[in-house]
């Protein structure tokens, strides 16, 4: 751990801890020549001669500065500490994660839900157009920034787990053949059984169990242990949201449970394609707020003015 006040490499100024994980800690900070409030998270120590735990953390750098998405958490730099700690400074946010949203206030409403969707579905859009697939897409990753608006800005966190399918730089893995990541909740079928090849259709599934969530207030699977969960995943069928709430409309329901298919051809083929799907659902006057080609907006009418947020 640091301490606040310590500077970091004579630019950072550590100002309090913001949160800490098994992985990493993230701080607030000050860049001393400007005052501008920034977010600095650092590897910990433990795992610093881990040569894949450095990768996976500096993925995050290079994953979200190549996507240039205003949806994606901006990095501004990243370093070494003079005690060999890498770090990344991250735009600073003021708000609650997704998860600690649901956590307070339950489940969401449906125009609410399909307005976070889209945000994040239009940040993995600009990430699958590069080849880059996140791979631990959940409630925690997706954070609703204060902006001082009706609706929340969404920002997606978290790159550091993400493959690179194209074959540009980066491109190469830096997992174990076969290996299991992520959060088995929010975990696609293909992910549970530890195919090696993944594509951007588990970011879509992952999807489809967050809008689960957010609507019913539970996730599909539930489980004691890490492997319950992943056999229930691969072998159990998703009980249906008309069973668990009420008036749900069933062309919602109908895209929530086509995101969760066991089988990725059966699934939505885009980010795009989920979107658009889940646009009508949006109440019109924060479907201003999402962001989205002038084709895909024009196409879309909102035929659900449920109040949100």
């Amino acid at each position: 751990m640091h301490d606040p006040g310590e500077i970091i490499l004579g630019k950072y100024r550590l100002v309090r801890l913001l949160g800490a994980g098994g992985m990493g800690s993230v701080y607030e900070a000050v860049h001393e020549q400007i005052g501008k409030t920034v977010a600095v998270k650092f590897l910990n120590r433990d795992h610093v001669t881990d040569d894949r735990a450095v990768a996976r953390f500096l993925r995050e750098a290079h994953a979200a500065a190549g996507i240039g998405h205003h949806g994606i958490i901006d990095i501004y730099d990243v370093g070494t500490t003079e005690e060999g700690a890498p770090f990344l400074v991250m735009e600073h946010l003021g708000g609650e994660s997704l998860a600690e949203h649901l956590e307070k206030r339950g489940r969401m409403e449906v125009s609410s839900t399909a307005y976070v969707a889209c945000q994040v579905l239009s940040a993995l859009k600009a990430a699958h157009d590069k080849g880059i697939v996140h791979r631990d897409l959940k409630p925690d990753n997706v954070f609703l920034q204060d902006v001082g608006r009706e609706v929340p800005e969404v920002k997606l966190l978290d790159f550091g787990i993400s493959k690179i399918l194209d074959t540009g730089v980066g491109a190469e893995s830096i997992t174990m053949t076969g290996a299991v990541l992520g959060t088995p909740f929010y975990m696609s079928p293909e992910q549970a059984r530890g195919t090696k090849q993944l594509d951007h259709r588990v970011d879509l599934y992952a999807m489809g169990v967050i809008l689960y969530q957010c609507l019913t207030g539970r996730v599909p699977f539930h489980g004691t242990t890490y492997n319950e969960i992943l056999a229930k995943i691969l072998t159990e069928e998703v009980v249906g949201l008309g069973e668990l709430i009420q008036d749900i409309a069933p062309e919602l329901e109908a895209v929530v449970m086509r995101a969760l298919e066991k089988s990725p051809e059966d699934r939505h083929a885009t980010a795009e394609e989920q979107m658009r799907e889940l646009l009508p659902f949006v109440e019109e006057r924060h479907a201003a707020y999402v962001s989205m080609s002038e084709e895909l907006r024009s196409s879309a009418s909102s035929r659900v003015p449920l109040p949100g947020f």
